[in-house]
């Protein structure tokens, strides 16, 4: 039978049996009911002030647990480090201010007040423990006394500005092994702005008074004749239109809290009117037939309900929601309720294997992420710190000296003949050599010192609370290491040596990061001009041995190459092999020398990068480019897109991005003509601020490529994150793909993987037609190389570019 059949015949077998009753059966009955009921709903509102203000202490109850019981409380007791106090209760009061707290004491076992604070909420500042006590010794040693392992003290106490609540814990650690080092005392003050609070919460006109002893002056003020005993209530009958309840909440150690709850008499008043109500049949008649309704529907259809819900309540609680705990949770009904269960049961299982599938890939995201902060300051290849890490470190050491005149020394190692290995036997080869090395190393440095690969065949070690003769011993040691070190790869055998420059980081070194590693650099460079395999220690007159030689002469070549605009722009043609058309192309920058001869990037990137002059070269090749493509409007409407690298230095700075965007503006460049590349290790290292810069520009419809893909992380993990559009191949894996087996698989694998994400991807250092027709059968989206064309003058592309377009042979 439907619920509607089933209320049906419920109304009409209720109102035949109601239609009979008397008039003043009516009159007798219904006005004490409303009375009564009246009385129990007063009497409810106050027992829900008396829950409201229990469930206050809960919640205190449990936030004190959760510090009491936490490892660093514990620890505190113990060495009393206020690093705990500093980090943890005082930054900017924030914890009292937003837990609402007015009091925190930590007790030791002899009743002591290890740390305490008491804070005014008027004048939001932290006031004398005078201020809310006469004498804190007794209540300190009350709390001791009632606290321990198994037991919680809470309540109510008196304080000089009223009433507060207050609880306290045990310290312990929070495996509940340990023993207990004293207690936590939080308290909060139940003031007028907790007051209103309350009464925001129930809803409820409320008053209260701080009680000592039987105060008859207040119970002959309010007509009571005592004091409610604990868990009673008494009610009073105002006047006609309020009833007013009273309880009692005793303190922890004598008075305690009258509260006083105000009524409206909103139910005796309609009582009185549903009595005027009934003086004629038809009232009667309407009032009977609105009784039952309400009867019934609370029967058959609010109970079920409220049924419904309490289900609902238990999901809540639930901590995981998932496929494989979810199991039905409703029985089987023949009416509307029973499909709003079935309809809420699908529900429920589809929820809970999203919610599974959800898990999974936020388990998969933090677990990226946890790798991409590790890969951010360290090398992937030795596991090292990389040149971030030991920059955030440095960094730290410089601070300090301005504080504690302590010692410090930066190490720098470059390894001699390390060419010779990479070029004779491979980037496998090398890899593996630096890796040993690195182990090697590990093992003769000081236990606290910090070893870093600071990028190629250089090493870094920052040497902290030691002298510069101690770090000249550790230095020889490392110096012998490298030299004793025999490596032999297949048939051959290698040793290679090293050049180490030192420098003394003391409170007299100038404050500047950029300037310790030149200084650093500089030593290490001597030690090479010297004769290698030896150990210079920095001093003042170095720097213009270094101005003379090296990379100082690079140092100034750059600047003077943007000063007077000696930088200048190259092509390259990259092919579609899917159509061999040519139209797009990477610019490439050189550098004029005042002779007229041409520099090479790998003669002055290295340099640049290293002394932070990168940056100025990323503007100068944005601002170049961008105003050939607008200068030149055939060329830009001819290629497809241009491309050009953007140093990992440049992408984390807001006023390069800023820039950018300007100068698309200013030159009128559409966005989808220019393509970005930037290398998979700055990503990494910076893979918020390139995330966001990526996903700035490509909101202008700019395209972006991982350029020498493979060569780094090769983690795939991130790119599903990451708005990139091409995987540019590193072209160690590509120039000998047709010879080398191991090559081939990388190719493969690097296409396949970039092709499912939905990249497309281009090899770089194709030489010769065999290369191209080995990657033409991968699958390889674009090739880039000496065999599709050489880089040329930029000028020289300009001229041909009125030619038809020129395709793969």
């Amino acid at each position: 039978m439907l619920l509607g059949n089933k209320i049906i015949v419920v109304i009409f077998f209720v109102f035949g049996a109601y239609i009979t009753l008397d008039y003043f059966s009516l009159i007798r009955t219904i006005t004490p009911a409303f009375d009564n009921l009246e009385v129990e709903d007063a009497r409810r509102n106050n027992t829900r002030l008396i829950n409201t203000i229990d469930n206050e202490i809960e919640a205190l109850v449990t936030f004190t647990i959760d510090w009491g019981e936490w490892n660093l409380t514990y620890k505190y007791m113990d060495d009393r480090n206020e690093d705990y106090i500093q980090d943890n209760y005082l930054p900017a009061l924030s914890l009292f201010q937003d837990e609402k707290l007015e009091l925190i004491f930590l007790v030791d076992m002899d009743g002591n007040l290890a740390w305490g604070r008491v804070y005014d909420p008027a004048t939001e500042s932290m006031v004398d423990l005078s201020y809310f006590f006469s004498s804190i010794d007794t209540l300190l040693q009350s709390f001791l006394s009632r606290t321990s392992l198994d037991h919680n003290e809470n309540g109510i106490i008196s304080t000089n500005l009223g009433p507060m609540l207050i609880a306290s814990n045990a310290i312990s650690t929070n495996d509940g092994e340990s023993t207990m080092r004293g207690a936590l005392l939080m308290g909060r003050l139940l003031n007028d702005s907790m007051l209103e609070t309350l009464m925001k919460q129930t809803q409820l006109d409320i008053t209260y008074w701080p009680l000592q002893g039987s105060d008859s002056a207040v119970l002959g003020i309010e007509g009571l004749a005592t004091l409610p005993g604990e868990g009673e209530i008494i009610t009073n009958v105002s006047d006609e239109n309020i009833l007013l309840t009273y309880s009692y909440l005793p303190y922890l150690y004598g008075g305690g809290l009258l509260f006083r709850v105000e009524t409206p008499r909103l139910i005796s008043s309609i009582g009185n009117a549903t009595v005027r109500l009934m003086l004629t049949s038809n009232i009667i008649f309407f009032t009977i037939i609105m009784i039952i309704l309400f009867l019934l529907l609370r029967h058959i259809v609010t109970k079920p309900l409220t049924n419904l819900r309490e289900k609902i309540a238990e999901i809540e609680i639930e901590p995981h929601l998932d496929a494989l705990s979810f199991k039905r949770l409703f029985t089987d009904r023949n009416d509307e309720i029973g499909d709003l269960e079935t309809e809420f049961d699908l529900l429920l299982g589809n929820l809970a294997k999203k919610n599974s599938k959800l898990q999974i890939e936020i388990d998969e995201r933090r677990k990226m992420e946890a790798q991409l902060l590790y890969y951010a300051s360290h090398d992937p290849l030795t596991g090292l710190m990389n040149r971030r890490g030991i920059e955030e470190r440095l960094e730290q050491v410089l601070s300090m000296l301005q504080v504690h005149a302590d010692e410090h020394v930066l190490c720098f190692l470059d390894l001699d003949q390390f060419k010779v290995v990479n070029d004779s036997c491979g980037h496998i080869a090398g890899d593996k050599l630096l890796k040993k090395l690195s182990v090697e190393l590990q093992a003769v440095i000081r236990n606290n010192d910090v070893l870093v690969r600071f990028g190629g065949d250089e090493f870094a070690v920052l040497m902290e609370d030691c002298s510069i003769d101690q770090a000249y011993a550790v230095a020889s040691s490392m110096l012998k290491a490298v030299q004793d070190y025999q490596f032999i790869w297949e048939s051959y055998s290698f040793r290679v040596g090293a050049s180490i420059g030192l420098v003394a980081i003391t409170h007299a070194t100038p404050i500047d990061l950029i300037e310790i590693f030149k200084q650093a650099d500089t030593a290490c460079y001597i030690a090479k001009d010297q004769g290698r395999n030896r150990i210079h220690i920095y001093h003042s007159e170095d720097i213009e041995t270094a101005h003379r030689h090296g990379h100082m002469q690079w140092v100034n070549r750059i600047n003077k190459a943007l000063e007077k605009d000696l930088f200048c722009l190259y092509a390259q043609p990259i092919a579609l092999l899917r159509d061999n058309s040519m139209n797009h192309y990477e610019f490439l920058i050189r550098m004029k020398s005042e002779t007229g001869g041409i520099f090479t990037p790998d003669n002055f990137l290295p340099i640049a990068e290293r002394y932070r002059l990168i940056s100025k070269i990323d503007y100068w090749v944005v601002e170049n480019v961008f105003r050939l493509l607008s200068e030149n409007p055939q060329f830009m409407g001819e290629v497809d897109f241009c491309s050009f690298n953007i140093s990992g230095q440049s992408i984390t700075k807001a006023d390069f991005l800023a820039f950018i965007l300007v100068q698309l503006e200013k030159f009128g460049i559409e966005g989808n003509k220019i393509c970005f590349e930037i290398t998979e290790t700055s990503v990494i290292s910076n893979f918020d601020s390139a995330k966001e810069f990526i996903t700035t520009l490509k909101e202008v419809g700019c395209r972006f490529a991982l350029d020498d893909f493979g060569s780094g992380l090769s983690s795939f993990a991130y790119l599903k994150n990451l708005d990139v559009d091409y995987l540019k191949i590193d072209g160690v894996f590509v120039k000998d793909i047709a010879n080398d087996p191991i090559d081939l698989a990388m190719v493969k694998s690097i296409n396949e993987v970039g092709h499912i994400i939905g990249l497309e991807t281009i090899a770089e250092f194709v030489e010769d037609d065999k290369s191209i027709a080995i990657l033409k059968e991968i699958g390889i989206d674009f090739v880039q190389g000496n065999a599709i064309g050489e880089a040329q003058a930029i000028e020289g592309i300009l001229a041909a570019i009125s030619r038809p377009t020129s395709s793969l042979s």
